[in-house]
């Protein structure tokens, strides 16, 4: 896709800032990788302290949240145009905007 001007380039890049497709369903928390979600439903569910992803079972909150972030995945965002990876949707943007204004 061209733009042949950087205002309509942005305004573009607006509609993919939610362009994390797992949502939770019981806050409003969003995900890339469907992972993360599975992870992140187990901390509203604080009477099974029970990791989804290894089985390790853990009698405090505390250490059930930081057990899990050992398990969370990097959410990255891949340019459509090079395929390259980024960490946010302001560097993927980035890339594209050099892509089209070199």
């Amino acid at each position: 896709m061209e733009f042949d001007k950087l205002s309509k380039y942005k305004a573009h890049m607006k509609n993919h800032e939610e362009d994390k497709p797992y949502r939770c369903t019981q806050c409003s928390q969003t995900y890339i990788v469907p992972e993360n979600l599975r992870l992140h439903v187990a901390l509203h569910n604080e009477n099974n302290l029970t990791c989804p992803e290894c089985g390790k079972s853990f009698s405090r909150l505390a250490s059930f949240k930081q057990h899990l972030s050992i398990h969370v995945r990097e959410e990255l965002f891949v340019c459509p145009e090079c395929s390259d990876e980024f960490t946010s949707l302001v560097c993927c943007a980035f890339s594209l905007l050099l892509l089209y204004t070199w």
